[in-house]
Formats: structure tokens, sequence, C-alpha cells
């Protein structure tokens, strides 16, 4: 009996600070991602902060594609009146 209440005690007790350093870690790993996607937000503002600096070469996408964007012509479908000419 007593071997059978040591091994609950040590259970009791080996369970939870297992679970405490499994959570422990799992903490440790969410604040280094924030970190990392921080500092990728970061160049990612720096560099959105470049583009924006900088002066067009061109004329922007929006204004050239309406432009040069033709309207697509309506199609006509007529379908066959003899089955066997659907075949073909």
């Amino acid at each position: 009996m007593e071997l059978m209440g040591l091994i609950c005690v040590g259970l009791v007790l080996v369970v939870p600070l297992f679970a405490l350093s499994k959570a422990n870690r799992a903490v440790n790993d969410v604040v280094d991602l924030k970190q990392k996607v921080q500092r990728l937000e970061g160049r990612l503002n720096e560099m959105g902060d470049q583009f924006t600096d900088s002066k067009p070469a061109s004329e922007p996408l929006g204004q050239a594609e309406q432009q040069t964007a033709a309207k697509p012509e309506p199609k006509h479908f007529t379908l066959a009146r003899d089955p066997k000419e659907s075949r073909l």
C-alpha cells in the first residue's frame, strides 16, 4: 500500500510540474513569435516608406489599366440542332 501511495503522490507532484514546464515553453515561443512579427512589420513599413517617398516613373497602374483595358466582346453560343453534329 505504501508503494501505491508514493506513486500517487509522485504523480500529483510530477504531472503538474511537467505541465507548467510545457506551458512556460509555449509562452516563450509566443513571445518570440510576437517579436518576430513586430520586426517583420517594421521592415515592411520601412520598405513601404521607401516606395512612397520615390516618385513613380510612369502613370499609376490603375490609370494605365483603364486606358489599355479593352471591353470584352460578348460571346454568342449556338446549340447544334442535330445531336450527331454536336459530337463532331
